[in-house]
């Protein structure tokens, strides 16, 4: 799952980097994602989703 792509396109859809402001999606979407794969989980994320924070909550 790809928590890292800064690119505004992809952010203003509340995904890549955008995700970490909502930890109960990200939550829900892990669970999900894990559920229905047989194949271990990833989750790429970057420092922040801005300058301004740059650690994740």
């Amino acid at each position: 799952i790809n928590m890292g792509c800064p690119a505004k396109k992809v952010c203003k859809k509340a995904a890549g980097s955008a995700l970490m402001k909502d930890e109960n999606l990200v939550a829900r979407i892990l669970a999900a994602v894990v559920k229905a794969s047989s194949v271990p989980v990833t989750l790429k994320t970057r420092t922040g989703w801005s300058p301004e924070y740059r650690n994740a909550p």
